[in-house]
């Protein structure tokens, strides 16, 4: 009957007012704070209407988006979508801030199939792969980025590596166990090294300090110091997938004016959303769906999510870079290892593929007639 909607609309928004404090004080349920109110406010101005028309209401009105150009689309709500293996980039639309969210499912599984890694190695290679990918999305380049981690420590070196199409490839090399501490404490000193190598442009490298407790520490100092854009990296690593959160600060926007009446704005925004941002917990990073993980954070935020990349593992070796490489050592070097060996045999490092040579290939690949050659300064793998 009406009068039996009107009394069961009373009685729920009792029971709201009831747990209004409690649920405002739960950063984890703030979504729902939002569904209650908007239900509140649509009971009050409803009359003798049936509640379930009323929830079906108020539930499109939270579990919306608003469709943009090129597969982008505004985060207003809550909606389901897959996210393996994925790059998700995301804007605020009204701060100079941007951020990524990175999953490796299969493509981690498919490296960690090729090595028996410790708990600990484990736990940094995962970390290097997810900040690689993140890192590939602040800059344009077509071609290769590669993060090598090196150090005197019992962790010797770590290699990621990510290209522009969206393939990742990593390992990792150390002696003896690994401890859990510091980046002092896995690599000893070190550095950590990042390349870029894109078609038509000349190789960019970057040094950044092994500092700091991770390696999430020792990018944002980095960041903060040398590129004069302090930036935050959150990574979360499994046996059965890789997680990674980045936020950066982007150039200042406004104009002089709004820059004069308000200096301390831009630096407030950043605050929050870093605020609100520390408070994921791996459970969440790594179980809830993007968009969903971003309403709970961000709901106050007009926030821009742009279309996924796919990730997945590729390596790059091919006999062709062995026959480069080998044609880089040469006749004598080659034929030195035939006459030792009787053969030749190359194992790619991060897929373990091996590559055999006989005799008569090293004859033909050092045919005078043969016409391809290594350019001088090219990559052969």
């Amino acid at each position: 009957s009406l009068a039996a909607a009107g009394l069961g609309a009373h009685l729920y928004i009792v029971a709201f007012n009831r747990h209004r404090n409690q649920l405002f004080l739960h950063r984890r349920r703030r979504y729902q704070i939002v569904f209650f109110k908007r239900l509140e406010q649509t009971l009050m101005q409803a009359e003798f209407v049936e509640q379930r028309h009323i929830l079906t209401k108020v539930t499109a009105i939270v579990w919306c988006r608003e469709q943009g150009e090129n597969g982008d689309h505004a985060v207003n709500g809550l909606i389901p979508m897959s996210h393996h293996d994925q790059l998700l980039r995301f804007n605020f639309q009204h701060l100079d801030i941007r951020g990524e969210l990175v999953y490796l499912n299969s493509s981690w599984q498919q490296m960690l199939a090729r090595y028996d890694y410790p708990a600990n190695v484990r736990q940094q290679l995962g970390s290097a792969m997810a900040a690689v990918v993140l890192l590939s999305a602040t800059i344009k380049f077509e071609g290769n980025m590669i993060m090598q981690v090196q150090g005197n420590g019992p962790l010797k070196k770590l290699v990621v590596q990510v290209t522009s199409e969206g393939a990742v490839r990593g390992l990792a090399r150390w002696e003896g166990l690994v401890p859990e501490g510091s980046l002092q404490e896995v690599f000893g000193d070190g550095r950590i090294v990042i390349t870029v190598l894109s078609q038509g442009a000349d190789p960019y490298q970057s040094l950044v300090a092994l500092e700091g407790h991770t390696l999430a520490d020792a990018l944002n100092v980095y960041f903060l110091q040398s590129e004069q854009l302090p930036s935050t990296f959150q990574m979360v690593t499994t046996p059965d997938c890789v997680a990674g959160f980045f936020l950066q600060q982007l150039p200042d926007s406004r104009s002089a004016l709004e820059r004069q009446l308000n200096e301390q704005a831009r630096e407030e925004d950043w605050t929050r959303i870093n605020v609100l941002a520390a408070t994921v917990d791996s459970g969440e990073l790594l179980g809830l769906q993007p968009e969903t993980l971003l309403f709970r954070l961000f709901h106050e935020e007009q926030l821009m999510l742009h279309a996924p990349k796919d990730l997945h593992f590729s390596c790059t070796c091919s006999r062709d870079k062995v026959e480069r490489t080998l044609l880089t050592i040469g006749r004598a070097e080659a034929d030195d290892i035939l006459q030792t060996d009787g053969k030749i045999e190359v194992d790619c490092e991060f897929c373990q593929e091996r590559y055999l040579f006989n005799a008569a290939d090293v004859e033909a690949l050092f045919d005078p007639d043969r016409k391809d050659e290594v350019p001088s300064g090219s990559i052969v793998h």
